[in-house]
């Protein structure tokens, strides 16, 4: 995965996770990847949960696959994808 591109006020910090969020180094094999991103550049309304794309891609095989990431909640600047990509 490619990091956002700077230029935020804020860093951002990107990172492969498990469903509930916590990070992850490794998957098993057919086990449903999760993307996490925090950017709180990115929560542009304290009063709802805002959407935020972001490309997977495996550059030894040439694919790709673009991942809607949801905020976890309103104003938190958590983004995860509700439901896993396959490994």
């Amino acid at each position: 995965m490619i990091p956002p591109p700077s230029g935020g006020a804020t860093a951002c910090a990107l990172d492969f996770t498990d469903s509930l969020g916590t990070n992850v180094t490794a998957y098993a094999a057919g086990a449903a990847t999760y993307v996490q991103v925090v950017d709180a550049d990115a929560n542009t309304f304290t009063n709802s949960a805002q959407t935020m794309s972001a490309v997977v891609s495996n550059a030894a095989r040439g694919d790709f696959e673009i991942v809607t990431l949801t905020e976890t909640g309103n104003d938190t600047g958590i983004f995860r994808n509700a439901s896993g990509l396959p490994s």
